[in-house]
Parts: structure tokens; sequence; C-alpha cells
């Protein structure tokens, strides 16, 4: 598989920040995507904007991510530190993506991170390996949900989604339909482990619902996000999942 590398300023902030309380609306980067698809329709296509506060059904949902043939998945952790004099620096601890051919047992995984440090993008510095190398797990022998529920269980994130809070306030502004749900400690311990800090500002975990064609409602990406205060300096962790059912 090919992908031509989309490099656009502010381009996920209108889809994912805003949204997700994920970017700021600086120094931001598309997500790379297969034929030169954008981020932004990507999770915000399909948004429901009838009855919000239905739950998705998980029955419905684990069928719908099981019959996938063809998927995208995604990692990105992000980091944003803002000084007291209101200068703001960005960096990427981890920028993953993978589409993957689950028909043929195949997949084209490149990791960003070393090419997104600094100003400028540097293609050179793109990463490419199999799934298992760049994400720490293996995708054989797995349907999507299964490789969905790896990535959340490896990366810590698990609570109720059906007892997740609705957000009024995001979807009246965008329709958008976004639910923060209370995550095991473990996912805040997994991303503060080794950083140094004074107070912990906020920290959530939020995922977005969206519709299928068919009507199926079903989590589109999951971020977690703790704010906290170091030396003067307000710290903005945020951490971003995602897997993208293309056919």
């Amino acid at each position: 598989m090919n992908r031509n590398i989309i490099f656009i300023v502010t381009g996920i902030v209108v889809a994912v920040t805003m949204v997700l309380i994920f970017f700021y609306n600086e120094n931001t980067v598309d997500k790379p995507k297969e034929d030169d698809v954008q981020i932004e329709n990507l999770v915000t296509e399909g948004t429901v904007e009838d009855n919000p506060l239905t739950v998705p059904c998980s029955s419905e949902y684990e069928k719908y991510f099981a019959s996938a043939e063809y998927i995208t998945v995604s990692k990105v952790v992000r980091t944003i530190e803002e000084r007291p004099d209101g200068e703001i620096f960005t960096t990427y601890e981890e920028y993953l993506v993978s589409d993957i051919d689950l028909v043929n047992s195949s997949d084209f995984t490149e990791d960003y991170t070393v090419a997104m440090k600094g100003s400028e993008f540097k293609e050179d510095k793109v990463k490419r390996g199999s799934f298992s190398e760049i994400f720490g797990f293996a995708y054989e022998n797995k349907n999507a949900w299964e490789i969905y529920e790896e990535l959340l269980t490896l990366n810590k994130v698990s609570g109720d989604l059906s007892e997740g809070t609705f957000d009024e306030t995001t979807y009246e502004i965008t329709k958008q339909r976004l639910y923060e749900f209370e995550a095991n400690e473990e996912l805040w311990s997994y991303m503060l482990e080794g950083l140094v800090y004074d107070e912990i500002i906020d920290k959530h975990a939020t995922y977005q619902v969206m519709e299928t064609e068919n009507g199926i409602l079903y989590p589109d990406c999951f971020v977690a996000t703790v704010m906290y205060s170091d030396a003067g300096w307000k710290v903005t962790k945020s951490m971003f999942l995602q897997v993208i059912v293309c056919k």
C-alpha cells in the first residue's frame, strides 16, 4: 500500500482539538492517510445529529468492527508546554499509523515521531516497520474489534463506556457527539509515569461516537488528556487512539 504524506499545519486542530480537547490551534500536522484522505473527514464524517443521548450498543459495534477487511490504526501522544509568558512548545512522544489488510494479513506501518521533531517535517526520518514492531502487539488472527481492544488495553484505557457523560456543550456547537467516561487510575499512572509535576490541574478520558450508513453507533476514537503544572509551566499531555474501518 502507498501513502502520500500530507503536511498541513492546523488541519487536525479543527477535527480533534476543538472536539476532543486534544490539540491547540497551532503547529499541528494532519495524520498521514492513504489516498490523500484528510483527518478532518475521518473524525467528523457520519457524526450523529439525531438522538444525541443514545449510547452505542456494544454487541452491534463489535460486529461492525469484526466484519472489517481493511482498517487504519493510529496512536498519537502529544505534549504541549505553555510558559508563563504564553510561549508554547509542542512535542510528539509517539505518532504511529498503520494500514492493515485483514484479508491478506499484510500491513503498511509507519512511525512519524522522529520525522516530526523540530519545526519542519522530515520525510527521510519516517520509520517503516511491521505493525508489531511499531505498535507493540500482533494483529494476525485478530479481527478489527479485537485489535481495537488490544490497542486500548496496551495503553491502559479501560472503563464503562455505557456510563459516560454526554458533552452537551460540544454537541450544541459542533453537533459532534462526545462522552467523558471514568477511566481507571492505571491510565493516569501510565500517562504520568516518569514525569515531575507540582499539581494535577485536570484529567479526563473521552470517546467520540459516530454512525455508519446502516445506523450502527460505534466509538470512533478515544482521547485521554492530563494537564499539570511544573515550575510555573502549564503542561498538557494527550493520547489519541483510533481504529478506522476502511472497508
